[in-house]
């Protein structure tokens, strides 16, 4: 996802200094996980991915915690902000199913039971 579309999908970030908002895009991509959880992120002309709507949640909730994102914190009593909540549905729906490692082998190696 980039800023463009970012700010398309979470207009109340729309006046936070885009410089924040790459940073904490980047941010955000580093923390997920592309190859076992979310699959790829859209190419320019594809449709929007489960790891771009995640991509700009997880985003969204890292600028919402920021002192700049005061505006759009949106947090609950509990302390979680609604961007957060909406990621870790998308985690939920998007994990379900059990991680099953090779245990002769200890290289990491496994597979996905659903």
């Amino acid at each position: 996802m980039n800023i463009d579309q970012f700010l398309t999908a979470f207009p109340e970030f729309a006046d936070t200094d885009a410089s924040l908002v790459n940073a904490k895009l980047v941010e955000a991509s580093l923390e997920l996980d592309l190859t076992n959880t979310w699959g790829p992120f859209s190419t320019p002309g594809q449709p929007q991915t489960v790891a771009d709507t995640a991509h700009g949640y997880l985003t969204a909730h890292k600028l919402a915690l920021s002192p700049m994102g005061q505006n759009a914190r949106l947090i609950p009593q509990d302390g979680v902000t609604t961007y957060k909540r909406h990621f870790d549905d998308l985690v939920r729906k998007t994990t379900i199913g059990v991680f099953v490692t090779d245990a002769d082998n200890m290289s990491g190696s496994g597979s996905w039971c659903t």
